[in-house]
């Protein structure tokens, strides 16, 4: 049996008010984790994998919490700046550096001052 690790499980916190982007990264155990969880706000999945998007909304335990799809490449084509407290990339689900330059670009424009 293999067991699929989550760094991200393992290492980000959050709170019960946070609103949380997914960015290009809705495969990843983690988006799972807060999903069954319901503990935040709000989860924003920016991503480009239309299939894994949808996966994720599918999930039963998606509907615990807030849960919207945007296309990663038009975030910020479709949403204010500062609206987000967390922001999450799993650099293993990234195409090539451009994708990871463009996420944290996108990162930078979403997060709130202090997030």
């Amino acid at each position: 049996m293999l067991l699929q690790s989550c760094l991200l499980c393992d290492t980000v916190q959050l709170d019960a008010h946070d609103s949380v982007l997914i960015l290009n990264s809705a495969p990843d155990p983690f988006t799972q984790q807060i999903a069954q969880h319901g503990n935040i706000e709000m989860m924003l999945l920016a991503e480009d994998n239309i299939a894994a998007a949808k996966a994720v909304e599918a999930s039963p335990a998606s509907r615990k919490i807030a849960l919207s799809h945007v296309a990663f490449h038009d975030y910020i084509l479709h949403h204010q700046p500062g609206t987000i407290d967390v922001a999450v990339m799993n650099l293993l689900y990234q195409s090539g550096t451009a994708w990871v330059v463009h996420g944290l670009q996108v990162a930078a424009y979403a997060l709130r001052a202090g997030g």
